[in-house]
C-alpha cells in the first residue's frame, strides 16, 4: 500500500496543481465590481451658468432689465457715451444742485429728458412684447424658420432704435453743460477722482459762448 501511494504522489501533486491553476484562472476571469458614479458629483463638474434662469418670464432678459426698459430708463444702452464723458439727462437732473445748473440749463435738460423718456417707453414696450412673443413660441414649441427670423429681425430693429435714442441724448447734454460741469459730473458719478483743468475747459456761460 505504501509503495502504491508513493508511486501516486506525482499524480496527486499534478492534480493539485491543475485544481490550483483552475481556481486562479477563475478568479482572474471574474471582473471586479464597478462602482456606480455619484451623479450629483458628476453634475458638479460641469458649468451651470444658466441654472435658475429657467424661471424667468422672459429667459433672455433679467427681470430688473425688463423693468428698466419698460420704464424708459437707460438700461446700459448709453454706456459708450456715459463712460466717455458724455453725461446723461437723467443723472444730470439728479445732480442738478451739486452741478449748479442754471434755470435755463435745468429747463432744457428736463425737456430733453421728457421727450427721450416718453419715446423710450414706447420703444421699450414694443421690445419687451416682441421678446415675450419669441419666448412664447419656444415655450409652446411653435417656433419655425419663418417666425423665428421675422421676430428676431424685429427685435434687433427696435433694440437698435432704443439704443440710438438713449445715446442721442448724451451729446446734446454735453452741449448744454459747461466744461467744468462735465468734469464734475464724471467725479460725482465715480468715473474720475477730481476735476482737472485742460484746454477744453474754458469757462462758458449757459448760452455756450466762451469767455477768455
Amino acid at each position: 500500500m505504501m509503495l502504491l501511494f508513493d508511486r501516486c504522489n506525482p499524480c496527486v501533486a499534478l492534480s493539485l496543481l491543475v485544481i490550483a491553476a483552475a481556481v486562479l484562472v477563475g478568479c482572474a476571469g471574474t471582473p471586479a465590481p464597478v462602482e456606480e458614479p455619484n451623479f450629483a458629483e458628476v453634475i458638479a463638474t460641469f458649468p451651470q451658468p444658466y441654472a435658475g434662469l429657467e424661471s424667468r418670464p422672459i429667459k433672455a432678459i433679467e427681470p430688473d432689465r425688463v423693468e428698466d426698459i419698460l420704464a424708459g430708463r437707460g438700461a446700459g444702452y448709453a454706456l459708450s457715451a456715459e463712460l466717455n464723458s458724455y453725461p446723461g439727462p437723467t443723472h444730470i437732473l439728479q445732480m442738478s444742485e451739486p452741478l449748479e445748473l442754471s434755470d435755463a440749463q435745468k429747463f432744457e435738460v428736463e425737456a430733453i429728458f421728457k421727450t427721450m423718456n416718453s419715446e423710450a417707453k414706447i420703444l421699450g414696450n414694443s421690445l419687451i412684447t416682441l421678446e415675450a412673443d419669441l419666448e412664447q413660441l419656444f415655450r409652446e414649441e411653435k417656433i419655425d424658420q419663418t417666425n423665428f427670423v421675422e421676430l428676431t429681425s424685429q427685435i434687433s430693429d427696435v433694440d437698435g432704435q432704443l439704443r440710438a435714442l438713449h445715446l442721442e441724448a448724451h451729446p446734446t447734454m454735453k452741449d448744454v453743460l459747461i466744461g467744468k460741469q462735465v468734469q464734475e459730473y464724471d467725479v460725482l458719478r465715480g468715473y474720475s477722482d477730481s476735476p482737472s483743468d485742460s484746454e477744453g475747459d474754458l469757462e462758458m456761460d449757459h448760452s455756450g459762448m466762451t469767455h477768455g
